[in-house]
């Protein structure tokens, strides 16, 4: 089977509150869910500047990219960190922090 960009679609998220602080579940157009985390990390493909392309790690190490909505819903939440020199901005899952990107 071959998929032109990934096989799933994050299309909703929600927070749960956990013993690590908030954590962000994630849920596929499929109904997979995932919290995010080092085993379900989200990373952003800015290979395009004008287009960030973010991904989340689901089962089995299939990639869902995450729709538009919801990223734009992220950056919304999101706070700015600076990391080595540059701003970011940040989401936090758990002990979790993944960088939405550079501002």
């Amino acid at each position: 089977i071959q998929v032109e960009d990934a096989p799933f679609v994050i299309t909703q998220w929600q927070t749960h509150n956990t013993e690590e602080g908030p954590a962000i579940e994630v849920i596929s157009n499929l109904g997979h869910a995932a919290v995010l985390s080092e085993s379900h990390p989200l990373e952003v493909d800015h290979s395009n500047p004008d287009q960030p392309r973010p991904y989340v790690t689901l089962h089995r190490g299939l990639k869902a990219l995450v729709h538009r909505n919801v990223f734009y819903q992220w950056v919304d939440i999101a706070r700015q960190v600076n990391k080595n020199g540059e701003e970011h901005l940040v989401i936090n899952s758990g002990t979790s922090e993944f960088s939405l990107g550079k501002l």
